[in-house]
């Protein structure tokens, strides 16, 4: 889940009145918020009173540029404004993962079955829990994929591994909100039977 702090600022330019309305704010032409602008007291001091919204929104809020747009409708005298952020857009960046290999056997035995585990978290401020395919590799050679579970695991077993030490890697391929990693190599052993 992604929080965009969005500060929405309505600049007054007389003090006879209190200004109240209603703003409606569009992230990247897509998401939308309504605000109703309604202070308790104007502070005659300054020219200008402010809000800031939490957009809470994981659909929407994909990774990239996105302008945000803010039509004030006014009321009590005050006019219509509007205004973006076009000149400096609001960047949204993918969640950042790790991703962590485990292996059931090690060291295991030529013909059997070892079963590789990679779990890809999602590194703070970022939350959720990824999914899509996992890649196992044994150094350059791929062994197979695994598909993330509602737990952010991903299986893998082979029971075809040769007699020596292999270099076991697993590579998370990231999605539209979360970024790709790859584990540390993970050496299995395997022996004579």
């Amino acid at each position: 889940m992604r929080v965009v702090h969005l500060l929405a600022g309505v600049y007054l330019f007389a003090f006879a009145a209190v200004a109240t309305g209603q703003a409606v704010l569009t992230f990247g032409g897509n998401a939308q918020h309504t605000a109703i602008y309604q202070p308790a007291a104007q502070d005659l001091n300054r020219i200008r009173w402010s809000t800031s919204i939490d957009l809470n929104n994981t659909e929407n809020l994909s990774a990239g540029s996105h302008v945000v747009t803010a039509n004030f409708t006014g009321n009590n005298g005050w006019a219509n404004s509007s205004g973006s952020d076009s000149g400096a857009p609001q960047v949204v960046n993918k969640d950042g993962t790790t991703t962590v290999l485990a292996s059931s056997s090690d060291p295991s035995t030529v013909g059997r079955p070892v079963t590789f585990t990679a779990t890809v978290s999602v590194t703070a401020p970022g939350s959720g829990i990824p999914s899509g395919p996992v890649t196992f590799r044994d150094k350059n050679t791929t062994l197979g994929t695994g598909a993330l579970d509602s737990t952010g695991r991903a299986t893998f077993t082979t029971s075809t591994l040769s007699q020596g030490a292999h270099q076991i890697i697993a590579s998370y391929g990231g999605s539209a909100v979360y970024s790709a990693s790859t584990s540390q190599t993970l050496v299995q052993n395997v022996s004579k039977k």
